[in-house]
């Protein structure tokens, strides 16, 4: 799991692909929904994240997000 919660958006991609060149395994990203997340959410989304994690907080309001662009 990528850790994202305090990641500045526009780093997000460069971290996922940074990431990907690192593993030919799966991984997902962790953002914690306690904070606003839905900016965070799409670019992680956008940048192929297919595993996500949401953690310490009501995850409730993203699942449409998720399910939706996931499908």
């Amino acid at each position: 799991m990528v850790s994202l919660t305090w990641s500045e958006p526009d780093e997000i991609e460069a971290a996922l692909a940074r990431t990907r060149s690192l593993t030919d395994r799966p991984f997902g990203v962790n953002l914690i929904p306690t904070w606003p997340q839905e900016d965070r959410l799409r670019r992680c989304l956008d940048a192929g994240a297919r595993i996500v994690s949401l953690f310490w907080g009501d995850p409730a309001p993203f699942v449409p997000l998720v399910y939706g662009l996931l499908r």
